[in-house]
């Protein structure tokens, strides 16, 4: 008599349901001690995945699955670098769920190849017309100016700069201290000469409203401003002065590409940023046409015969 046996191939697996896995994959993200940011954005890369093509079990996404995502996402002409920022959070996910054994292949999440734009800096005439002081009857106003100064002259990021407390400045040591940075290490930057009169006014002038403790640029009611309420702010403050550019982040690269007009090298304008790789530095020091030019004029061997 032949003995039966399974055909372990046809054995059904136990298969892991997609809600389990993310809750697992988010309880890994806490336990790891990433920063609220970084959940929130997990959140939301994968969630922009999930309206597009929900299964009930891990198992069932496949390469196939992500390159149709990626076609969907063109044809919707998100931009390069958008497509790029969710397949990063959605390939971390997939690579969580392999090592846990919730799947047995790997899918391949792969970067799409972004088709680089040069971001213009704000010109020297556009920063004339933003530094020049505004009516001091309006905290706001005043508050946004200082701010643009405190960018202009730090490049710090949007985030880093609505965590500074009034303490983080020292004006003994001419130095600020970023607590709150992306990478979570704290970093310590010169306090420009230009800036400190600036700032020792502000504070001079709130003395009464902004103690040791205090965010440094806090809201009209004295709390922590939120992201949105700075990107309003600044984004009103410069279209009532005829710019058109209102991006905050643009102050950075302004001043990474100030820092590299002027002649800083690379590792000096890399440590200003707080950047670990000299690649992420050279985002924000692209060199200008009329740079180039100047420089070109004085070495053409045609002009120099």
């Amino acid at each position: 008599m032949k003995k039966i046996k399974l055909n372990k191939s046809k054995v059904s697996k136990n298969y892991i349901l997609l809600n389990d896995a993310l809750e697992d994959f988010y309880k890994n993200c806490i336990i790891k001690n990433l920063s609220d940011k970084s959940l929130v954005y997990y959140r939301e890369v994968i969630g922009y995945l999930l309206k597009y093509d929900t299964k009930m079990y891990v198992h069932e996404y496949s390469n196939e699955v992500i390159e149709d995502y990626i076609c969907y996402m063109k044809k919707r002409d998100l931009k390069d670098t958008t497509i790029n920022i969710r397949l990063r959070g959605v390939k971390v996910f997939f690579n969580f769920c392999y090592d846990k054994g919730y799947i047995d292949t790997p899918i391949k999440v792969k970067a799409i190849k972004e088709t680089e734009t040069i971001k213009e800096p704000y010109t020297l005439e556009e920063i004339d017309i933003l530094l020049q002081k505004p009516d001091m009857n309006k905290f706001h106003d005043y508050r946004n100016w200082v701010i643009i100064n405190f960018l202009l002259a730090t490049g710090c990021r949007a985030s880093t700069l609505l965590n500074i407390r009034k303490k983080d400045i020292d004006f003994n040591k001419d130095t600020i201290t970023f607590i709150h940075t992306k990478n979570r290490k704290q970093q310590i930057i010169p306090l420009a000469k230009s800036l400190k009169p600036i700032l020792v006014e502000y504070f001079e002038i709130l003395e009464d409203d902004i103690q040791e403790n205090d965010y440094a640029f806090p809201s009209q009611w004295g709390t922590q401003m939120k992201l949105i309420t700075l990107q309003q702010g600044i984004s009103r403050y410069n279209k009532a002065r005829g710019v058109d550019k209102t991006s905050i982040h643009l102050f950075r690269h302004t001043f990474g590409d100030n820092c590299a007009k002027n002649g800083m090298n690379a590792f000096k304008i890399q440590a200003l940023l707080g950047h670990t790789t000299l690649k992420m530095t050279n985002r924000y020091i692209h060199m200008q046409s009329e740079t180039l030019k100047e420089d070109i004029d004085n070495t053409c061997i045609l002009n120099n015969r």
